[in-house]
């Protein structure tokens, strides 16, 4: 009976030990969403980009968007947002450090590229 108990122990730790590693995303960017014009009023949160996201147009949510700041991103990548949720209307580019307001509209979705 200890025999196979050990046996056991013995093996699953040997397919543990041999199993392939567990893929890392990679973080890209972070940007914050603002549910009114200026970057200040009905701060949204904070949104984590992944080497996962990159060249995806992706919605927000149903939030309300009107203001978007890139807090950082990574060297040769670029953050855009458009006004519908196809990332086909209104595109504009958000650059680091700046708050980037929409005129008339509502911010819908974003695209990041590398």
């Amino acid at each position: 009976m200890q025999f196979s108990t050990i046996f056991a122990c013995v093996s699953a730790l040997a397919m543990t030990a041999s199993a392939s590693p567990v893929a890392r995303e990679t973080h890209i960017s972070d940007f914050r969403l603002f549910g009114e014009h200026g970057c200040s009023a009905e701060n949204e949160g904070v949104w984590t980009v992944l080497n996962t996201d990159l060249d995806k147009c992706t919605g927000f949510n149903g939030e309300n968007v009107k203001s978007v700041y890139l807090t950082d991103i990574n060297a040769g990548c670029k953050l855009w947002v458009y006004s519908d949720a196809e990332c086909s209307h209104k595109k504009t580019r958000v650059h680091t450090g700046e708050c980037s307001n929409s005129k008339h509209h509502e911010w819908k979705s974003w695209k990041l590229k590398c």
